[in-house]
């Protein structure tokens, strides 16, 4: 029942900053006048909702920083956590109107990641731990040669830039602004093209020829290496990925059983490692008799199935 209460609890904190964000930060109905990026009144009671289920995560993350010590620096999920609560606070905490459109992109930026959170909890159950350790695995892969692949979309976005970079081009075609050529390229990279915006050369004088050639090719060449390789490549790491996950199902949810056991006992009775041997619960034994006297009598397939 444990795990249910906080997976509740994990529910609510996502429930009561959705909300919150919505009430405070939505868009207002009339736009365009000179109070567009004012914020909404203030949600009193939200907040202080909000700041609760803060204090509470908080206290969470120095059990664990108690329990683990050390350890607890290892895992990337901890600075994603720790991420997560900062940026709360600081909306919470925070009311100055000048810092409005701050807390905007913050709370638009945060939302995704409190959602990626809670199902990582609800998925945390060993009958359903596959899921998302499929989603973390093809997102590790991905990113691992996105990594090294990127130097490559970059070059492509200052080849376009030295290309089509023109001052003579209009404002809606204008491919010379560095910042908005590299998204363009990463947007591109999905197969998302804007041909009929590309200032080519289309005039009939052999400068103009030789230039369009020169596109094309480029073209062509940016085509080949990053929808119908790169992509296709990617999407074949993630395919071997979900099918390596889906095999070992039922080895991942053991997995999660021992990782919630593990955790435990080394808070309760003494990480038998020595990696944190001071920390122990003073009632530990009492409550690790209670609570996991079900290993004992075999009786551990109520709890996980």
């Amino acid at each position: 029942w444990l795990y249910f209460l906080w997976i509740i609890f994990k529910v609510a904190f996502f429930i009561i900053f959705l909300t919150l964000i919505l009430l405070e930060y939505s868009p207002k109905e009339q736009r365009g006048g000179p109070d567009d990026n004012e914020c909404r009144k203030e949600s009193s009671t939200f907040r202080i909702l909000l700041g609760i289920f803060i204090i509470v995560l908080v206290f969470a993350e120095i059990v664990q920083i108690l329990a683990l010590q050390f350890t607890y620096l290892k895992l990337p999920s901890n600075y994603f956590q720790i991420l997560i609560l900062s940026i709360c606070s600081f909306l919470v905490l925070n009311s100055d109107p000048d810092s409005c459109s701050v807390r905007k992109h913050l709370a638009g930026l945060v939302l995704p990641m409190i959602c990626l959170e809670t199902l990582k909890e609800v998925l945390s159950h060993p009958k359903w731990a596959h899921v998302v350790q499929m989603f973390f695995k093809v997102t590790t892969t991905f990113f691992f040669y996105l990594v090294w692949y990127a130097f490559l979309l970059v070059s492509f976005g200052i080849s376009i830039v030295i290309i089509f970079g023109s001052s003579d081009n209009s404002p809606d075609y204008d491919y010379s602004d560095f910042r908005k050529v590299i998204l363009k390229v990463f947007v591109m990279f999905t197969g998302e093209f804007e041909f009929a915006k590309l200032p080519l050369s289309l005039d009939n004088d052999p400068v103009s020829v030789f230039n369009y050639t020169v596109e094309f090719l480029f073209l062509m060449f940016f085509l080949l290496v990053t929808v119908v390789v790169l992509m296709n490549l990617l999407n074949g790491l993630a395919v071997s990925d979900t099918k390596e996950i889906k095999a070992d199902s039922d080895l991942i949810g053991i997995q999660s059983v021992l990782e919630v056991i593990s955790f435990w006992e080394s808070f309760l009775l003494g990480d038998p490692d020595g990696r944190c041997p001071n920390i122990r619960c003073p009632y530990g034994r009492t409550i690790w008799r209670q609570c996991f006297q079900l290993l004992r009598s075999g009786k551990t397939k109520y709890c996980f199935n």
